[in-house]
């Protein structure tokens, strides 16, 4: 079965599969969903839950393993796996089809609640793999959850909706201003709901957000905000981008916010080269990652002012501060963003193709 966002707890709620897929670009939408998951089967005696990350070392057999190996904790599993890829190895198509397969006569075979309960979570999947036969077998057994991004249309909307949700409300030109700030980063506009709730919400009262406190809680620094260091480093200014840094980090801005922000600029940076490279056009990349027509030229210049290389050794640095966030690398963040910037904004150093693999 595939389904959508908004019929994802109603879904639920009918009844758990023992699979799940769930794909999207978005970051914020795919962790809450998420979330739901995980709480609803916490609530109906789920107390295991496995977490599975796909790293260089990731085989797929754990997951057969996992699956097949009793606990000594509890008979009822969510086995999640994080998979960061938009498409799936033969070999992972081939046992996620046996997987389903198998749930599915299961699932035939009795009326319960499933023992073990895979969810696996990944960006927007190619398009040739739903015409594969593992998907045919996933949507006999389980469910395809599609989160797909919000227009730049139906942000204030999305943002509003927020508000009301942490007791909040603003008219529509407050709505706007924050949807041009946060430029379609739907982590950066919940972040700053979630402030504007702590700093000027009432319990149970309704409060009207003005733009002046907008201005004040988007940027917890003085003098800079992460706009003004994604558009410092883009412009290749190093002095620049690493004092702003130092400050917004010194001001206790959110370090997952920071890399959020840098990453969705790299990955339009190195499309855009990519593009120029097989001499495809670059419309296409602005169209494809919606990017505003006012940055576009911003990019461009960014873009012919790194080198290939540059952007490799980037988009390493980032999956290394993503796990050093998360907890699973040994190396100091702020050491890690300081990389990043340099490599953005100056020459990369050497070294690090040898210790970012």
């Amino acid at each position: 079965m595939k389904i959508n966002l908004e019929g994802w707890g109603h879904h639920l709620r009918l009844g758990l599969k023992p699979i799940y897929l769930v794909s999207s670009d978005e970051i914020l939408l795919q962790q809450e969903a998420r979330q739901h998951l995980q709480k609803t089967v916490s609530d109906q005696g789920y107390s295991e839950r496995i977490r599975l990350q796909a790293d260089a070392d990731f085989k797929w057999s754990q997951l057969q393993h996992h699956i097949n190996s009793p606990s000594l904790f509890s008979s009822l599993r969510l086995i999640e796996l994080l998979w960061d890829k938009n498409t799936l190895p033969k070999d992972a198509q081939v046992l996620l089809e046996k997987l389903c397969l198998q749930f599915n006569s299961a699932n035939q075979s009795r009326s319960n609640t499933p023992e073990v309960i895979v969810a696996i979570f990944t960006p927007k999947l190619d398009a040739a793999l739903t015409r594969a036969k593992w998907y045919n077998a996933l949507m006999s057994a389980g469910t395809h959850l599609t989160i797909w991004p919000i227009e730049r249309a139906q942000l204030p909307k999305w943002i509003q909706h927020r508000l009301q949700q942490a007791g909040l409300t603003a008219d529509s030109a407050i709505t706007e201003q924050l949807a041009d700030m946060v430029e379609g980063n739907l982590l950066a506009a919940a972040q700053a709901i979630e402030k504007l709730a702590l700093r000027y919400g009432e319990k149970e009262k309704i409060k009207l957000i003005t733009l002046q406190q907008l201005e004040n809680t988007i940027s917890k620094s003085p003098h800079y905000s992460i706009f003004d260091l994604v558009n410092s480093i883009l412009h290749g200014d190093t002095v620049k981008s690493l004092t702003i840094m130092q400050e917004l980090l010194a001001c206790g801005e959110e370090t997952i916010l920071i890399l959020w922000s840098i990453a969705k600029e790299i990955r339009v940076v190195a499309a855009l080269k990519t593009a120029r490279q097989n001499g495809t056009s670059t419309q296409l990349v602005f169209d494809q990652h919606k990017v505003w027509k006012q940055r576009q030229q911003l990019l461009i210049a960014c873009t012919q002012r790194l080198a290939s290389k540059q952007i490799i050794i980037a988009q390493r640095l980032c999956h290394q501060l993503d796990l050093a966030i998360k907890g699973h690398n040994p190396n100091p963040v702020d050491l890690l963003i300081r990389q990043l910037i340099l490599t953005l904004t100056g020459k990369a150093p050497e070294i690090l193709l040898e210790t970012l693999h």
